[in-house]
């Protein structure tokens, strides 16, 4: 048998095919299974039964975001910005988490504390860094500027200075 029986054409919505379910009407009068519509409000949802949940975007963003602020702490800017929005992508999460409107309560938290710590240290390698300058010459370059006046050659000279003590050179004197 190398050849196919020859389709039967297909039937319509709501017509018997063939006639081979004899008199029973179509399944288009019967609801679908798991069709019933919810309990009359003010009921709670059965022990045992699927309560639907929120999705866990949130969880996930507050994930993403405190990666981010971790790894960008370095750049201070990256670090502050990332661990903000994460700390509050993260703590709506948890809370959702919590009361049952939204999953993901683990990402949640692993996001808030990720991002807490990348704002912790964009933070701390900001005041180090912003003390360093300071004592390399920032000093003197905030006195230098307030005394130039807006004297575009003063201002470049308190520039230079200020490089070349960064730089560990001596200073050039004309």
């Amino acid at each position: 048998m190398t050849e196919y029986p020859p389709p039967y054409p297909s039937p319509r919505p709501g017509e018997d095919p063939a006639g081979q379910y004899g008199n029973y009407p179509s399944s288009g009068n019967y609801p679908q299974p798991g069709g019933y519509p919810p309990p009359p409000g003010g009921y709670p949802t059965p022990p045992g039964e699927y309560r639907p949940r929120g999705g866990r975007g949130l969880a996930v963003t507050a994930l993403v975001l405190g990666l981010l602020a971790l790894l960008s702490c370095w750049t201070v800017f990256g670090g502050v910005v990332f661990g903000v929005l994460g700390l509050i992508f993260g703590l709506i999460a948890i809370v959702k988490a919590r009361r049952g409107t939204a999953a993901g309560g683990g990402m949640a938290i692993t996001g808030t504390v990720l991002a807490l710590l990348g704002l912790i240290g964009a933070i701390a390698i900001g005041v180090v860094a912003g003390n360093w300058v300071m004592n390399h010459g920032g000093t003197d370059y905030k006195t230098c500027v307030q005394q130039a006046n807006n004297d575009q050659a003063k201002l470049q000279k308190c520039s230079d200075d200020l490089k070349s003590s960064l730089q560990n050179v001596p200073p050039t004197t004309p």
